[in-house]
């Protein structure tokens, strides 16, 4: 092979290297995908997700809020993915979701999630374990009765509620 062939063979190798992404970086973050699912196990409860007009989640490492935005729906579920975490074990998640008057229907959380590095971290809440929200009295309000009277949204296909 001639000295001008083997020049031109290199970088006929070179350029497709680099088209082929081979001397890119290893990708060293990671991702997690967030899904709301109905649970079909209880009868109603799917009738009660589908009461969600949106959903709004929150991601947190440790104490610090790495993300919030809207979980797109999907057919019959809520999901969306979060990309470029650092890896870790300390993630939490919020989802909330809302009617389409923007009230708050439940929220539902997640936490001690890991991320790996270069790998999708799936975490499913299922609308079963999300919370019907107290509105009245607020939480740490102070001067209420000893007996009070307690409100919270109602949750469809509910058939009873447990206070703790």
């Amino acid at each position: 092979m001639t000295h001008k062939r083997l020049h031109a063979f290199i970088m006929v190798i070179a350029v497709f290297a680099l088209r082929c992404g081979i001397f890119e970086p290893l990708n060293r973050k990671g991702s997690l995908a967030v899904v709301l699912v109905p649970e079909n196990r209880e009868q109603g409860l799917g009738k009660a997700l589908e009461a969600i007009h949106s959903a709004r989640f929150v991601l947190k490492k440790g104490s610090a809020t790495v993300k919030e935005d809207v979980l797109p729906k999907s057919g019959g579920y809520f999901e969306g993915t979060i990309r470029d975490l650092d890896p870790g074990r300390d993630y939490a998640v919020q989802v909330t979701g809302f009617d389409s008057q923007e009230n708050i229907l439940g929220m539902g959380s997640e936490s001690s999630i890991s991320v790996s590095s270069g790998q999708k971290t799936t975490v499913i809440l299922s609308w079963v374990k999300f919370k019907p929200v107290l509105f009245s009295p607020s939480d740490g309000a102070t001067g209420v009765s000893a007996a009070p009277t307690l409100s919270w949204n109602s949750v469809s296909g509910a058939s009873s509620y447990g206070l703790q």
